[in-house]
């Protein structure tokens, strides 16, 4: 359920987010707006799916721009009183759509991919975040060398704006296979397959480089994380993984769930780089789940069932106890 927003709260810019997907009113356009409340709304697309959405109300507003009509639709005066106006919303389904449109995911497989994917998370991690020390321009550590990368760019233009690792185990057994092991009991992950787990890690979006850009949506530009998670599924599926673990910030967890992607923790938050949880996924049951809560979400991650199907959850004891 959502909350009813206090009356006093003033939006500039206009910019509102619902799974992580923001809605500016125009480029060239400031709407100063009090809001009246927020309610979700469900309906149906022309194929009969399911589309889900927020409905805004508005006590007052007053526009700043040249195209009133854009921020107005009906041609709504200057300081009209609009409460009761349904503002139009985009589906997460035509949201996804613009951004398998619009954006590119692709392994990062030859030497210049790496290379580009290395200096992503130098911008990242060590200039903008500050928490890691790169070199050279590049950011990497030990973990590279037994992981798969990918990136995803603006097909447009063709930059990278995102990369994420997926760490594997090591082809021999001696010393720590994921970074998890340096943060987490080691008794949490004796439960797990180690031959067929994988780290989710270095994920990475760069400030300045996902700023939308020209012909490219606002929705694209905020759901780029579903495109860090396409790609780690791809490599997923292609090294044979059955599970995730990741240490994350509870708060991208809670976008993650958003969009239908459910972690179960492994025992309490720890101290790394600020509070961070561990959390493992188990993958055909957990796409399985987002294939009935988004299917839209995951009809783009696992590539319309080919990377994953979307065959019902099995029983997972083991997650069960590891969470308990």
């Amino acid at each position: 359920m959502l909350r009813r927003l206090p009356r006093s709260i003033t939006l500039l810019f206009f910019k509102l987010a619902h799974d992580g997907i923001h809605y500016p009113m125009s480029d060239n356009l400031m709407l100063i707006s009090v809001v009246h409340d927020v309610s979700r709304f469900i309906g149906r697309n022309e194929d009969g799916s399911a589309a889900t959405g927020l409905r805004f109300r508005f006590r007052c507003a007053k526009q700043v721009g040249t195209s009133p009509t854009d921020a107005c639709p009906r041609g709504a005066a200057l300081g009209a009183n609009l409460i009761g106006y349904n503002m139009h919303v985009f589906t997460l389904r035509d949201a996804v759509a613009k951004l398998n449109k619009e954006v590119l995911v692709e392994p990062a497989n030859t030497t210049a991919a790496l290379r580009t994917a290395y200096r992503l998370r130098y911008q990242v991690y060590c200039l903008e975040r500050r928490f890691l020390v790169g070199q050279n321009g590049v950011e990497r550590d030990e973990y590279d060398d037994h992981a798969r990368h990918a990136v995803v760019r603006w097909r447009q233009t063709g930059e990278v704006v995102g990369a994420v690792r997926l760490v594997l185990p090591k082809v021999s057994a001696e010393g720590d296979d994921f970074p998890i092991q340096h943060v987490c009991d080691p008794a949490v992950l004796r439960g797990l397959p180690r031959t067929t787990t994988g780290e989710l890690s270095r994920f990475s979006l760069a400030k300045q480089r996902t700023k939308q850009v020209r012909g490219v949506s606002a929705e694209s530009s905020s759901l780029l994380r579903l495109a860090l998670l396409r790609g780690a599924i791809w490599l997923s599926a292609e090294a044979g993984l059955t599970h995730w673990l990741a240490v994350m910030r509870p708060a991208l967890l809670r976008l993650f769930r958003s969009s239908g992607l459910h972690f179960v923790p492994l025992g309490p938050l720890v101290e790394y780089h600020g509070l961070r949880q561990p959390a493992v996924a188990e993958l055909v049951p957990t796409l399985a789940r987002m294939a009935r809560e988004q299917p839209a979400v995951w009809n783009y991650l696992s590539g319309g069932g080919t990377w994953y199907s979307a065959a019902p959850p099995r029983s997972s004891r083991a997650l069960e106890a590891l969470a308990a």
